[in-house]
This record gives structure tokens, C-alpha cells and sequence, in this order.
């Protein structure tokens, strides 16, 4: 499920979509809202969805983090003095889990192989995040993003944990 910003009679809104390997869902809301969510797809919160980080899909219990929005913003702590090192890492890493994807479902890579190589790329991505949760030089706003445990977040005071958690 993703959510982007559109005009109804120059009002802003914004525009729902939704889609699986059957179906593709759309929808114009006035508000994003979950009730609005909830009215595209259904009310259930067992159901699994891959979501950006908005609170309206908190209520979901079964939710991945759209690797589209996890990969901007690696680069965008690629694109930080302060965190550049780091966030290069996490970009190559995240087009590596990619291209390992890739090759798995074209039947390149056995799941044996496949599950090594993330498991790999995980301890690496972990190790990073951990070194950019020490950082005392990233901003507020960064700082939610890259902190490695909810536990760290919130003795920090950030109510975010993990760049990979929901």
C-alpha cells in the first residue's frame, strides 16, 4: 500500500493505491486516514501489507517496510557528511539484497544459497545501523531512522526503532 498527494478541485488530498498479483486498488481520499486504508482493503489487521512508515498502518500486525522507501532513505544518509560512509553501505547493501533477489527468482541462486547471502547482508546492514546509532552528529529527524533497537530509540527519547522494524 502506498499513498502519494493529489488535488480534487485544487483541495488536497491524496491518492490510496493498493495492489496484489491479482488486483490493483485505487482510491481518492480527502484525509489520509486509516478508515480510509481500511475502506480499500479491508478491516483486517492479521492481513499482511508492505507499507512506508505512515502511523495510519500501525494497526496492522503483519507489516513490511516498502524496500523502496528503505533504499531513499539509505540514500539519503548517503547523501549526509556525517553519516556518508555509513549510509553507501546500507545502498550497497540494499542493491545487493536486490540483485540476490533477483537471481533467486529467476532460479540463479538455490533458497540455501539464497538464505546464506541475506543472512549475510543482514549481519552487515545490523553492524552499520548499529555504528550510525552511535552517532551523535545526525540530526533529530535522521536519527529515528538509523537507530538499531526500539529500546535505544527510546532512551534517546525517538519513539522509531530499527530502520528495518515497522
Amino acid at each position: 500500500m502506498d499513498e502519494t498527494g493529489w488535488k480534487i478541485a485544487g483541495q488536497a488530498s491524496s491518492l490510496i493505491g493498493a495492489r496484489n498479483k491479482l488486483v490493483a486498488l485505487f482510491a481518492v481520499s480527502l484525509r489520509r486516514r486509516r478508515e480510509d486504508m481500511e475502506a480499500l482493503i479491508g478491516a483486517n489487521h492479521e492481513a499482511k501489507i508492505i507499507t512506508d512508515r505512515a502511523p495510519v498502518y500501525k494497526r496492522w500486525a503483519v507489516r513490511q517496510l516498502c524496500w523502496s522507501h528503505i533504499l531513499r532513505d539509505c540514500v539519503k544518509l548517503s547523501e549526509v557528511r556525517a553519516s556518508a560512509a555509513h549510509g553507501r553501505r546500507l545502498v550497497a547493501s540494499a542493491r545487493e539484497l536486490f540483485r540476490l533477489n533477483r537471481a533467486f527468482l529467476a532460479g540463479e541462486v538455490s533458497r540455501e544459497a539464497y538464505v546464506e547471502q541475506a543472512s549475510a547482508l543482514r549481519v552487515v546492514v545490523s553492524e552499520v545501523l548499529s555504528q550510525l546509532g552511535a552517532l551523535k552528529t545526525l540530526s533529530k529527524h535522521s536519527a529515528p531512522l538509523v537507530l538499531h533497537s526500539t529500546s535505544e530509540a527510546e532512551s534517546r527519547g525517538h519513539s522509531r526503532g530499527h530502520l528495518l522494524h515497522a
